[in-house]
């Protein structure tokens, strides 16, 4: 952990740290789960995560559109088959679920945030607001 390279990701080990120490509420073994996955991502995953974690943008329609669309909106810079691959990863760690393929109400299309598993909005707490 010390000698972690990336700022954001050390600042989440503090953050996961301290609360640990500061919440006696807070359960051992989730917080190790937490030290786990953090070990795990790189900086690509946080950013596709707050991609997920996003405020939604207004529908301009009811009828109809693509969760996958939209998180490529967001992600502009990244090629689409590498934010596949990573969400695949974010699914495998537990801290997404859903599928992005397929056409959904306009409404669920452009909010991503119910696909954040109830321990993956736990976990941003500490990485996404660390940085």
């Amino acid at each position: 952990m010390a000698a972690e390279r990336d700022e954001g990701k050390r600042l989440a080990y503090r953050n996961i740290l301290l609360n640990a120490v500061r919440d006696a509420r807070q359960s051992y073994d989730e917080t190790l789960r937490f030290l786990r996955v953090l070990e795990q991502l790189q900086p690509e995953h946080v950013e596709v995560l707050r991609a997920y974690a996003a405020e939604p943008a207004e529908s301009n329609t009811l009828i109809g559109g693509s969760r996958r669309h939209t998180l490529g909106n967001r992600l502009p810079e990244m090629p689409a088959e590498h934010v596949d691959d990573l969400v695949v990863q974010l699914e495998d760690l537990r801290l997404t679920t859903g599928s992005l393929q397929g056409m959904v109400t306009g409404p669920s299309a452009v909010d991503l945030r119910p696909l954040i598993t109830p321990f993956g909005r736990r976990f941003l707490m500490y990485v996404v607001d660390a940085e």
